[in-house]
């Protein structure tokens, strides 16, 4: 891991407000930084969580919160993190995100971060053309008149 990359990028169901048990992990060891966008992105809705690729266009963009991570506790974090986006790794190809370093934009300042970006085809997924899961979960809640669940996934235990 590059150790001197210690803010996170999230999108999805570990942005504030989200009801995901892994969100624990964020509050207690990592600053909340401010919202930011990454460009030459697309998010898509995948049901119960987002998934986001890279594109060409500079117009396309996503909008998320980013987050310091305690240093002292950066591989514990990044290691649990890993867990539960499925990320092995020792196996990039076979994992449903990979974690890479991205530029993000807080406010006027750039700055480098982790991104878990989705590793598998989106044709048929549906693009969140706001770029904004935030806004799509409260969709959801409203529509369902219930929280949005947590994602369905492995049973990866996070700690």
């Amino acid at each position: 891991m590059t150790r001197n990359v210690d803010h996170l990028f999230v999108y999805g169901t570990l942005r504030p407000g989200s009801s995901a048990h892994a969100r624990r992990i964020l509050k207690s060891s990592a600053e909340h930084v401010g919202k930011g966008e990454v460009r030459s992105a697309r998010m898509f809705d995948l049901g119960e969580y987002p998934g986001a690729v890279r594109t060409r266009s500079k117009r396309e963009f996503i909008i998320g919160d980013v987050f310091r991570i305690n240093k002292s506790k950066l591989s514990e974090v990044m290691e649990a993190l890993d867990a539960y986006e499925e990320f092995d790794p020792s196996d990039p190809k076979g994992s449903l995100y990979v974690r890479k370093i991205t530029n993000v934009k807080v406010e006027d300042t750039d700055l480098k971060a982790w991104i878990y970006w989705f590793n598998r085809p989106v044709e048929q997924a549906v693009p969140i053309e706001e770029g904004d899961y935030s806004r799509v979960a409260v969709r959801y809640a409203t529509s369902r008149n219930a929280r949005v669940s947590l994602p369905r996934r492995s049973k990866a235990r996070v700690v």
